[in-house]
């Protein structure tokens, strides 16, 4: 199987970031929902906010826990920081018109990217194939292996190609 993606969708970067700082959970179980990665950061905003708010209020009454009152101001700084970056560096992904192609053996799938490169998984280190709302990820049998994603429209040529290489107990429902 060859194919080529043009113009990949924010919501395809999303999915596949979550799967990446999510891999040790998807490893173990697989059936996971796939969501985006920056609705999964807002609890994380909220509860810094709560914390922040929180020993605030408690320090306005007890002036000796002032200086306690850093820690939460630094952690909400922090995880706004981080939400704000990622969904920055996400919004420029999807509006970059990146490509990419996939090529598939019986022994391997590779995804090549022009602005990063190949990524090779070998069939053998696959544990499962799983689908989101905008991609199809590749779910390796260890973190250190590759994850790959594909975006839906891929979805049935992968599926034919699966048969025909006799794989087919690599997708999930």
């Amino acid at each position: 199987m060859k194919m080529e993606f043009k113009n990949l969708s924010r919501g395809y970067f999303e999915e596949y970031y979550f799967v990446l700082t999510n891999i040790n959970k998807f490893i173990h179980k697989p059936s996971r929902k796939i969501k985006y990665v920056t609705k999964h950061l807002i609890p994380s905003v909220y509860f810094a906010l709560f914390f922040t708010v929180t020993v605030g209020f408690l320090a306005f009454f007890d002036n000796s826990l002032l200086p306690y009152l850093i820690l939460p101001i630094f952690a909400l700084i922090v995880i706004l920081a981080a939400y704000f970056m990622t969904s920055r560096r996400l919004k420029k992904l999807g509006d970059s018109n990146m490509t990419a192609s996939v090529t598939t053996s019986k022994k391997s799938i590779t995804i090549h990217y022009p602005e990063v490169g190949d990524i090779r998984t070998e069939w053998d280190d696959v544990k499962a194939i799983v689908y989101g709302e905008h991609t199809v990820i590749i779910i390796p049998n260890l973190p250190d292996k590759n994850v790959i994603a594909l975006p839906i429209s891929a979805r049935n040529k992968l599926k034919t190609t699966l048969k025909e290489y006799k794989l087919t107990d690599l997708l999930q429902a």
